[in-house]
């Protein structure tokens, strides 16, 4: 963890006092981000503001920004995805308030009043990454190698058989 920031955040004193948290923490500090990752090179920044929403309820509002190397799912090579998420959480203590999250919000459930921070970091970034990254328009992605075995069975073209052929046999030999 970062030096300054907190470990464990207070989350109705700091929606009280209007407080701002902002800071880092590197890939390598963040687990389930790690194993998402090619390398932990770099960091996760991020700002929370605390504060009340138009209808008086807890809000966290800010952003986070990284740029991360994962691999491309198309030519499995690394690819560097640049993140930045904007994040507006609405602070409920149990699920039947849920119904009562702004349309612009998204629910965050606090089981006590206390917040783990980075926890809060990382979940934001799992939900920031793609699930399938590949390089973009204008990048090269080079095509993967295909084995000769494949391009030569594919050239061989196999004339196709009827599978219910045999079905036409049967029928005329049952009826």
């Amino acid at each position: 963890m970062r030096d300054g920031l907190p470990g464990r955040i207070d989350v109705p004193r700091m929606v009280s006092a209007g407080e701002v948290l902002s800071g880092g923490y590197a890939i390598s500090e963040l687990p389930r981000v790690k194993t998402m990752v090619c390398d932990t090179v770099g960091d996760v920044q991020f700002e929370l503001k605390f504060g009340r929403n138009d209808t008086g309820r807890s809000e966290i509002r800010g952003f986070i920004r990284s740029s991360v190397t994962m691999t491309c799912q198309r030519c499995l090579e690394p690819v560097v995805v640049r993140v930045e998420r904007p994040i507006t959480l609405q602070c409920v203590s149990n699920e039947a308030d849920l119904s009562q999250v702004a349309r612009e919000s998204e629910p965050l459930l606090l089981d006590d009043e206390y917040l783990t921070l980075a926890d809060l970091i990382e979940d934001e970034m799992i939900l920031a990454l793609p699930n399938f990254p590949r390089h973009g328009e204008g990048q090269s992605c080079p095509a993967p190698e295909i084995p000769r075995e494949c391009e030569e069975s594919d050239s061989r073209e196999q004339p196709s058989q009827n599978p219910f052929a045999a079905l036409k046999n049967w029928r005329s030999e049952h009826d």
